[in-house]
């Protein structure tokens, strides 16, 4: 009894200012270790997680696929699945010996690899689908982070293995630049427009749990005119970079203005992609590999074809500027390699709320898939190819 009276006297004596205090001091210990046991939880399981990529030993590509895992995109909050075949190839497991169907080989980046949408959805399958009773064998040997010298480097090092009859590469818009001159780029981000909020952000970002939580969210609103974003304003400098960016074409540069608007998009994130993506001395670089990946595919009797994706922006209503791709499809007409130009085909769906994660302009969702596979299986048929 002495002991119980020994502990209860002193907390009697205490204000009850100093009671309240200490209640919210306990509390706020109590929550900082509940958010720590979670992000520790969070992070543990992400590292369960096995590796999207594994060395190749070339310069180009300088990795492939993780063979035989199911892994998830730590770009995008872990909530996707790939499921990663034996060879390397997205999707159910295959041969490398050739069967009795033909084969159509896609190749290109994360974007051709559908890194926002489950197996069943990418372009591979949908295209599979719509062939379906057609002997043909559709393979996914798309890569995230490739670009186009990885693309020739990967079908001379694994994809003529296949025996494709069909070679179907995806271009992006930041195929012409080389790994390490992106990441420079990358680097040399416009300061943002509410550096105060900016710099919350990062802070927060650095947290798994947050991230978890951001992209949770994020796909449970619309990405267009999203509640749980605030404005960020342009200033005289920012229209001074877009109407610069777009001589003659006040159209587009409201069309822009109009996009940072509607998705409450601070100004960098559009004008950081124009210095890369209308790079257009850096296009015609792309030239090359494309020659020595059609010189490859005729020697051998395989057919090959190029599909041309935009950026979420330039499906955006008013935008019509025509480069990069003018450029190349003025490239690929002279090597004389057919392709589909994706901005019309994309359009004719939602357009830009075909990409459904906020900051995100690169991958579209399963319905643009599906578009992309029809106008694909179009081109094909128009062609004769199948």
């Amino acid at each position: 009894m002495r002991l119980f009276s020994y502990h209860i006297i002193p907390m009697a004596r205490l204000s009850d200012r100093t009671k309240l205090l200490l209640l919210f001091a306990v509390q706020g210990i109590v929550c900082l270790a509940v958010l720590a046991a979670l992000e520790l939880a969070v992070r543990w399981r992400i590292s369960l997680i096995p590796p999207a990529a594994v060395p190749s030993g070339l310069a180009h590509p300088p990795y492939f696929n993780t063979p035989g895992v199911t892994t998830s995109p730590k770009a995008f909050g872990y909530h996707v699945k790939h499921r990663i075949n034996a060879l390397g190839l997205r999707g159910p497991e295959t041969r490398v010996e050739k069967g009795a169907a033909r084969r159509i080989l896609l190749l290109g980046d994360s974007v051709v690899f559908g890194a926002l949408v489950k197996d069943e959805d990418t372009l591979a399958v949908q295209l599979q689908r719509l062939l379906d009773g057609g002997g043909w064998e559709v393979l996914n040997a798309a890569v995230g982070g490739y670009d186009a010298w990885d693309y020739e480097g990967f079908l001379k090092a694994k994809g003529f293995e296949f025996k494709p009859d069909i070679v179907v590469v995806g271009l992006y818009r930041n195929d012409h630049i080389g790994h390490d001159v992106y990441v420079q780029t990358l680097s040399k981000t416009s300061p943002p427009n509410r550096p105060l909020m900016a710099a919350l952000r990062d802070l927060l970002f650095r947290s798994e749990l947050v991230n978890s939580l951001n992209y949770f969210l994020q796909r449970r609103q619309n990405a267009k005119r999203p509640r749980l974003a605030v404005s960020k304003p342009l200033k005289p400098a920012d229209d001074a970079a877009l109407a610069a960016a777009f001589p003659g074409d006040p159209q587009t540069v409201d069309a822009l203005k109009a996009y940072l608007r509607d998705y409450k998009y601070d100004p960098s994130l559009v004008k950081d992609t124009l210095t890369w993506m209308l790079d257009l001395k850096s296009w015609k670089a792309v030239r090359a590999p494309l020659a020595l990946m059609r010189d490859a595919c005729r020697k051998r009797g395989i057919r090959l074809l190029v599909l041309i994706f935009p950026v979420q922006f330039e499906l955006y209503y008013g935008y019509q500027w025509p480069e990069p791709e003018r450029t190349i499809e003025s490239l690929l007409k002279s090597l004389g390699i057919p392709f589909v130009d994706l901005r019309p085909v994309l359009a004719s769906g939602r357009g830009d709320e075909h990409y459904r994660i906020r900051y995100d302009y690169a991958h579209p969702d399963a319905e643009a898939y599906g578009l992309v596979a029809t106008g694909l299986l179009r081109k094909l048929l128009e062609l004769g190819w199948l």
